[in-house]
């Protein structure tokens, strides 16, 4: 929760994962609890509320420009349920400037060979 309090620019990163964990309404709540702005994957539409004012829309190569710049300028990246593809990340460079963390939660084996965590958490989105 540290993290969470101590960031400045948190994004919460939502995945399909999410939707076949039936946690839908969990991540509503802790999105709303928290007000961290929410964007989601292709595989996620649907697991939070397109209409919702946190909610900026898909990242990558097709989405939304305000997402991709949300999740490039964000201090705390936490992952529930997605997978860092290149679709969403593009080409990165081995080393990002600058101080960076995220937090990856995964409902089962994720790739995150484009990205490297500084702290990682392996969970499921919701409780069975």
């Amino acid at each position: 929760m540290a993290l969470i309090t101590e960031s400045e620019r948190p994004v919460l990163y939502v995945g399909g994962g999410t939707l076949k964990s039936r946690a839908a309404q969990e991540l509503l709540a802790f999105a709303e609890r928290t007000g961290m702005p929410v964007v989601t994957t292709l595989m996620a539409r649907g697991a939070f509320p397109d209409s919702h004012e946190q909610h900026l829309g898909m990242p990558g190569m097709h989405g939304m420009y305000t997402a991709v710049t949300a999740i490039q300028k964000s201090d705390l990246l936490i992952s529930l349920g997605a997978r860092f593809d290149d679709r969403v990340t593009g080409k990165v460079p081995p080393s990002p400037p600058g101080p960076r963390s995220f937090t990856s939660t995964s409902t089962g084996p994720s790739s995150t060979r484009s990205a490297k965590p500084t702290s990682r958490s392996r969970a499921t989105s919701r409780r069975c």
